[in-house]
């Protein structure tokens, strides 16, 4: 079985320069269908769910090539409307395609989309989206049919700012015969980033950063765009800083999609200076607790972070609580983190952390994304070595992790 092993205990020193945003190209992959022409994204992340959406493109019908981060698509062949059952059901923004192949081929079938295990993820509000537009939506055991004559436009009014149904009515919006305005729109970096996508493409957008956003469709053309940083990552990488005592800083990533979690390493005790496109952090005493922190919406803390912080919680000197606001079983690492040594205790939504000295190396087995790069920062916090399981959940996510971590001083290998 692929594990991770982590002898623990090196302190992080060094520079990073951080990979494309993995919530920001997938989408982007999913918009791909829809200009005409060739489109070239630069610094694309070479991760697991990239590699499933080429998979995906490639299986409709669309010209692929991907080299040194540098990726090359033309939809002009597009022949397919059907995403492959089992490439969707590995990945949670397969479902992007609905709004994208509708309003390419006006008509889509797909698998019920896949991903990581954190809790309850319904495509309810996807449909809405597609049918507040005017397709015609059906599920069923065999999964997601669509029909469109033509996206209509008008209004999507979204009851909860999601990322994923503000990006599938960008998708269904740009190809609509009239203009869309959003509603009740997500406000994240990535939105917006698809947003700077398909203004590139020739669409006519208003609003992205905001709570109501315009679309005013225009004839889609290919073009060149790079893939701005990976907020997350960048973030993963501090909080390995902050877990091992170390110095890192990391670059090509504006500090402003990181201004929250930024205040929360801040108030762990840690100091953190900033660049136009880099971060430092330095932690150099004790992590302190924080009495009282919950996930939400940008520009709230990312639910993301989450599993980042909550190994820094366990180890800071004194009673941290932690409340997930958004998915009700991304605090399950809690109890991996426990079998390091950690005293955390979950009841609903809640964690009530209070801190130890230090961890204990042991085995421990990732079952999602972010939890298994949690599991990453603790083991390199823990004493003795670790053995983490599920290293495929991060690769997903993450480029090369334990080569970069390596590069910054940690002892990492991987077996199998």
């Amino acid at each position: 079985m692929p594990e991770i092993i982590v002898e623990g205990g090196h302190r992080l020193r060094g520079e990073l320069h951080i990979q494309g945003s993995k919530n920001a190209v997938l989408p982007i992959l999913a918009a791909s269908v829809l200009p005409e022409g060739e489109t070239v994204l630069t610094h694309v992340p070479v991760i697991g769910d990239v590699a499933v959406s080429l998979e995906i493109l490639s299986a409709l019908g669309v010209s692929v090539s991907l080299a040194d981060g540098r990726l090359t698509l033309c939809a002009d062949s597009l022949c397919g409307d059907e995403v492959p059952r089992e490439l969707g059901a590995r990945m949670r923004s397969s479902v992007l395609f609905l709004g994208s192949l509708l309003g390419r081929r006006q008509k889509v079938r797909a698998a019920f989309p896949g991903g990581c295990a954190i809790g309850s993820r319904p495509v309810g509000l996807h449909l809405s989206v597609l049918r507040q537009l005017g397709a015609e939506i059906s599920s069923g055991g065999n999964g997601l049919c669509g029909r469109v004559g033509r996206f209509t436009g008008g209004v999507v009014a979204l009851p909860f700012p999601s990322v994923g149904a503000t990006e599938q009515a960008l998708l269904a919006a740009a190809s609509a015969a009239g203009d869309t305005v959003i509603r009740g729109a997500a406000r994240e970096p990535e939105v917006q980033i698809l947003c700077d996508f398909l203004g590139a493409c020739g669409a006519k957008i208003r609003g992205q950063g905001t709570a109501e956003i315009r679309v005013m469709p225009a004839p889609l053309h290919g073009c060149h765009f790079e893939i701005p940083g990976d907020r997350i990552a960048a973030g993963t990488y501090l909080a390995a800083a902050a877990a091992t005592a170390g110095d890192v800083t990391v670059r090509g990533i504006p500090p402003e999609h990181l201004k929250s979690s930024l205040a929360v390493f801040r108030l762990l005790g840690c100091r953190v200076d900033e660049g136009e496109d880099w971060v430092r952090l330095v932690r150099e005493g004790m992590l302190r607790p924080v009495p009282r922190l919950e996930t939400g919406p940008y520009p709230g803390f990312p639910t993301d972070m989450q599993p980042l912080i909550l190994p820094l919680l366990a180890l800071a000197s004194g009673e941290s609580r932690l409340r997930e606001n958004l998915f009700e079983n991304r605090l399950g690492l809690a109890g991996e983190l426990n079998r390091l040594g950690a005293d955390i205790r979950v009841c609903d939504r809640l964690a009530v952390i209070h801190g130890v000295r230090s961890f204990t190396g042991s085995s421990v087995a990732a079952s999602d994304l972010r939890g298994g790069a949690g599991l990453l920062v603790a083991a390199l916090a823990a004493r003795g070595v670790s053995r983490i399981t599920g290293r495929r959940y991060i690769e997903r996510g993450y480029e090369e992790p334990e080569r970069n971590l390596t590069a910054l001083g940690a002892a990492i290998r991987l077996i199998g």
